[in-house]
Formats: structure tokens, C-alpha cells, sequence
């Protein structure tokens, strides 16, 4: 079997101490770790993936931040997923092993998902090591049970038309919002107009000292738009 030498590791929804051990160990033993961060409409560098690393035993001169703008656009982006992997192409050929990490599981949304293709272009042989979702952890820091009996859970991510979310409430028992930050300001209203009989709780980067939590609506309706927020509603 082909040695692996490339990593797709997930980090956890935030807490250092939700990173699985499988992980943490196969972070301490590359020789090299990319992770993602962002450039926010206002210029500002932030990497929540390094945050996390820089609180687990593992060495920061191994890290290599690259940061993503926030657009829908995703030409750029391309480009830069492009410009990484050929880093790692490099690594590779100097013997390197190297990991990718992302933010709550590396299967779910998960920036190691826009490099599978060109591994498997370059018949590059790699690992996934899971993790814990951030709306998983949702569930365990509110109290709540996503799912009983023969109740659904539907994710929905990045919604752009409201059919897409009354048809996940009509059929599921809960319905998880990712990214809820591109629709929050559409939504809310929306939700308040229509339905007298849903639960909504809304939580943002859980794990983290900036967590926070809230089923005023009002409060949700404050909140200045960050990526890392969930919308959960239940009937």
C-alpha cells in the first residue's frame, strides 16, 4: 500500500478539547500543517483553525495560515486552493507529510473537500480523520436532542430561497441553519411572520470565548453577521 503523506484533519467545532486524540496525534507527527483563514470585507486577518492548534501540544512553526476572502465569488478562491495545493505537491516531493485541517468535521463543508479532486487527479493517495460537527455540539451545549424517535434532522446551509426552508420544517422534526449569516436579515422577519409554533435557537462560534447563545429574537436580530452561526428551529 502507498505510504500516505497527505492529511485531512478536522479540528473540532472550536474547543481544543473536542479534537479527537487520532487527530491531535497525527497533527504532532507531520511534518507540515495548512490552515485556513479569512479576510473579512474590511481587510482583517483571522484563522479560528490556528486558534485551535495554538492551545493543543503542537509545534506553531509547523503551521501555515492561508486566508480566504468571504465572497460568493469563488474565482479567487479557486485560485488560491490552486496556489496551496501546489505547495503541497512540493512538500510531498521533499518527502514531507503533510495535514490540511479544517474546522468541525473534514467530511461536512469542510475546505479539505475543494482539494479531494486534485488528489485524485494526481492519484495522491490521502487520509480523513473526522470530527465533531458544530451543530452536534449545539445539541450537547443547549440541552436539546437534535432527534427522537422517528423524528428528521435536515441541514440547510447557505439558503437562498425560503421554499427550501418551509419544505425542511413541514417534513423534519429540526431543521440546522449553516452559514446562517447570509440570510439572517431575510429570515428572521420571515420566520416571525409565518410561524407561531417553532422553537429557534441560534448559537455562534461555540467553543470559543466569543460563544454565544440566545432564543430572543430581538437578540438574534442585534447580532452583527459572523460565519461561524447556526440557526436551530424545532417544531
Amino acid at each position: 500500500m502507498q505510504d500516505i503523506f497527505v492529511y485531512g484533519v478536522a479540528l473540532g467545532p472550536g474547543d481544543p478539547e473536542l479534537i479527537t486524540l487520532k487527530a491531535l496525534k497525527t497533527l504532532q507527527l507531520v511534518d507540515k500543517i495548512y490552515a485556513p483563514g479569512s479576510v473579512s470585507r474590511d481587510g482583517e486577518l483571522k484563522s479560528h483553525a490556528r486558534g485551535i492548534i495554538g492551545q493543543l501540544d503542537i509545534d506553531l512553526s509547523k503551521v501555515e495560515v492561508f486566508h480566504i476572502s468571504m465572497r460568493f465569488d469563488r474565482t479567487e478562491t479557486e485560485a488560491l486552493y490552486q496556489q496551496v495545493y501546489e505547495s503541497i505537491k512540493i512538500d510531498i516531493r521533499n518527502g514531507k507529510k503533510v495535514a490540511f485541517v479544517s474546522e468541525g468535521d473534514v467530511s461536512f463543508y469542510s475546505t479539505f473537500g475543494y482539494l479531494i479532486p486534485r488528489l485524485n487527479n494526481d492519484s495522491i493517495h490521502y487520509k480523513m480523520i473526522p470530527g465533531v460537527p458544530a451543530f452536534i455540539q449545539a445539541g450537547s451545549t443547549l440541552g436539546i436532542p437534535l432527534t427522537s424517535q422517528s423524528n428528521s434532522l435536515k441541514v440547510l446551509a447557505a439558503v437562498k430561497e425560503f421554499d427550501e426552508v418551509d419544505d425542511a420544517i413541514t417534513t423534519s422534526g429540526t431543521v440546522v441553519i449553516m452559514k446562517f449569516s447570509t440570510i439572517k436579515d431575510r429570515l428572521i422577519p420571515y420566520l416571525q411572520e409565518k410561524y407561531s409554533n417553532i422553537t429557534v435557537r441560534y448559537v455562534e462560534k461555540l467553543g470559543t470565548e466569543e460563544e454565544f447563545i440566545t432564543s430572543d429574537i430581538e437578540e438574534i436580530n442585534k447580532r452583527k453577521k459572523t460565519y461561524f452561526s447556526i440557526l436551530i428551529i424545532q417544531k
